[in-house]
């Protein structure tokens, strides 16, 4: 549905922009070894927008890579976007592992990084609409992303456009999970293993993380889960792989 959504916007506001699955940065931090080559598949350093899902602590929010290809040395310089729904009382302690990423995404690319270099990229804290309870994270990095290429990167809205957002959303999946054959899941199929420079720019709650479940339906991933991948139909392939 999302997808679809994004294609009403045109090719014109798409052509120059990645989305990132949303689980790779959180892969990355857990160490996955093939992440990075995924990412490089995806040429972002040709795009001018790139944009990152970062989930972390059972929270979601949004990392917007912008110019990555371009000179250290010009207007158009590369520069960090972080949007958050909610306000976090310590922003700064998120940038050492941004910053590490993005150090290991130029590494991959072959491109020469020093981590000075890296620690010059502008990263803006952006004050956006916030979320009203402690689930609706996923859907506002959902709809960040929407209206900074629908509005030409104004992100101010007021709750009833995100609340209509979200039911196109919710009604879309409700529609394809009755209109999919379910399968039942084998047990195997989730295994439980156990337990700056940035500057902040003014642009003017009850239900928790879901915990283990399947990558296409999730608020948040438990360590030690498989992430197990769906075809077309809606139906898990494989045993999955831990993230």
């Amino acid at each position: 549905m999302f997808r679809h959504m994004m294609r009403t916007l045109g090719e014109e506001r798409l052509v120059d922009v990645r989305i990132l699955d949303c689980f790779w940065y959180y892969m990355y931090l857990n160490g996955s070894p093939k992440v990075m080559e995924w990412i490089k598949e995806e040429d972002i350093f040709l795009k001018t927008y790139t944009f990152v899902p970062i989930m972390e602590g059972g929270h979601w929010n949004l990392l917007i890579l912008c110019n990555l290809g371009k000179s250290f040395n010009n207007n158009y310089s590369p520069c960090m976007i972080l949007l958050d729904s909610v306000i976090i009382s310590e922003p700064l302690k998120v940038e050492p592992t941004i910053r590490r990423f993005v150090k290991d995404l130029y590494h991959t690319q072959g491109k020469l990084a020093s981590s000075r270099t890296i620690g010059s990229i502008l990263l803006l804290h952006l004050k956006v609409p916030q979320q009203r309870d402690g689930e609706e994270c996923g859907v506002f990095i959902l709809y960040y992303i929407y209206l900074f290429l629908k509005n030409d990167y104004h992100l101010v809205f007021v709750y009833s456009e995100i609340d209509a957002f979200e039911h196109k959303i919710r009604t879309f999946v409700d529609l394809s999970l009755n209109d999919s054959p379910m399968m039942p899941c084998k047990s195997e199929e989730l295994e439980d293993e156990g337990e700056s420079t940035m500057k902040v720019h003014d642009v003017g709650m009850k239900r928790k993380g879901r915990g283990p479940t399947m990558c296409h339906d999730v608020h948040a991933l438990e360590d030690g889960k498989n992430c197990v991948k769906w075809d077309n139909l809606g139906q898990p392939v494989g045993k999955g792989e831990k993230v």
